[in-house]
This record gives C-alpha cells, structure tokens and sequence, in this order.
C-alpha cells in the first residue's frame, strides 16, 4: 500500500445509535440471545423462521453498531486508554507487555504490564508503577522529562526576552543584569554574586634621600640620572599612582577584565 492509497476515517459525532433502543449483546449467549461477543449473530438467525429460526431484532443490530463504532469515538474525540477497572475486570487483568497511557496534570507517557492479570490500577495508585507491576516509559519532551533536565537551582540561558520554561512549570527569576557566569572555587562559592572590578593598578615614584629617584608598582625608573626634576631643576616630592582614584571599578581583590561575550537573558529556577 502507499500513502496515498491510505483512506481517511469520516467524523462520526456519537456512537451509532447513541440514543437509539439498543440490546448490548453479552459475551455469551444464554436463554434467547441472539447475539453474543464470543459469537456474533447466533447459527440459529440464519435458519428459516419455518423451520424453527430466529430473526435477530432492530435493537440487536442497534447494539452490535454501537459496540463497533463507540471506541471509534472515543479515540477521534482525543481519548486515551489508560487503565479502567471494568475492563481489567472483564479480561481478568491486562496481560503482560500490555502498554496504556499513563496521565497527570503535568506530563503523558506510557506504562508497561510488567505481568500477566494484572490488576493494580496505577491510576488510583501511582505507586504500583515500581518497576515490578508496571513500568514507566517516559516521552521524550514530556514535562515531567525536562523537569528532570532542569531542577529547582538550575539555569536557562536563551535570547529570548521571556523564560519559554516558565509557562510550563516551576518559577523562573531573571539574574541580576549585568552578570556573567564563572566557575565556583574556594573563593566563590556557588550562588555568590561577585561584583564587577579590575586589579587596583599603584605604585610609587620619588627621591630618595640621596635624591636618587626611586619606583614602585607600574612605575619604573626613566632617564640616566637616576633623578626627578621639575621644570626649575628643583626635586620633585613623591609622586603617587592609584587607579580607583579615578574610578571605583578597580578594586584590590579581584583580578578579572571584560572578555568579549554575547549578552543573553539567564534565569534561575527557584521552584
């Protein structure tokens, strides 16, 4: 077969006699049925009512369509089959490799029949998917698969003005502009907020009391007499350098610059 040979089911709205008069046959026959589940219109509706048959009546016809098409419905109508104790009553319990769809508030995956008759309904009690009764299988992108990915502590970086994450689950704080992230070691542990800054850039450069120059810090000592003039050949005082005069960002106990980055948006899951 090809794609194009595949025919599309038509909408139904209800079940076939939905509000009709309907006998629901029984899985097997007994007295005057019919019908039954196990074996369709009985032999005896195909014989001649002359010689003793029995012609199935509009209501058995009625029920037997509503049988076919009622699971048709369900499933266009966007339903799921998950566990249902009448029917794990009527079959004894799902068999063994059996997969039904396991639904909360948050996530849809699969659980499978890990043994035969089984009959802990997960639905009423999560509990019995253990690993021994049933067994989940999660799908990929669910929630409950990405909040695994994302736990309470941890970051989403994107470019994108609002956290996609926060629509679907937990609370997302925007960082603190401005911020790049740094590995944590014994100086910064984890979550410290470390302040911008630069190396305090300073040193010294002055006569000495044999009016030989002297330079610490980024100064160094210039010209051969080894001393600091004035324009009117008098000596110098000492003359001092510090950087955070000028600007508060250079700071003594940081030692990092502006490396090239990109600007992004980073939020912090905190629940």
């Amino acid at each position: 077969m090809q794609s194009t040979e595949i025919v599309t089911p038509a909408a139904i709205g209800s079940p076939i006699a939905i509000n009709g008069d309907k006998n629901i046959p029984p899985q097997n026959a007994t007295g005057t049925n019919t019908s039954s589940i196990n074996l369709g219109f009985l032999p005896i509706t195909s014989e001649p009512l002359d010689d003793g048959g029995i012609a199935p009546e509009r209501t058995d016809f009625n029920g037997m369509f509503y049988l076919s098409t009622d699971q048709r419905v369900f499933l266009q109508n966007g339903g799921v089959i998950t566990f249902d104790s009448a029917v794990s009553t009527k079959i004894g319990g799902y068999p063994q490799g059996a997969i039904l769809g396991y639904i909360t508030p948050t996530s849809f995956g699969f659980v499978e029949s890990l043994i035969d008759n089984n009959q802990y309904n997960f639905v009423t009690t999560p509990d019995y998917i253990n690993g021994t009764y049933w067994r989940y299988i999660p799908i990929t992108n669910t929630i409950e698969s990405i909040k695994l990915i994302y736990p309470v502590g941890s970051l989403y970086i994107g470019l994108t003005p609002t956290c996609p994450l926060a629509s679907l689950f937990g609370t997302w704080q925007l960082i603190k502009e401005g911020l790049v992230l740094q590995q944590a070691d014994a100086n910064y542990t984890v979550g410290t907020e470390i302040p911008a800054g630069l190396p305090n850039i300073t040193g010294r450069m002055g006569n000495t009391d044999n009016h030989s120059s002297s330079a610490t810090g980024c100064f160094y000592r210039s010209g051969s007499s080894g001393q600091l003039e004035n324009s009117g050949g008098d000596k110098d005082p000492n003359i001092y350098f510090d950087a955070s005069r000028c600007s508060s960002v250079y700071r003594n106990d940081v030692a990092t610059v502006q490396p090239p980055a990109l600007a992004v948006n980073i939020w912090r899951r905190i629940s």
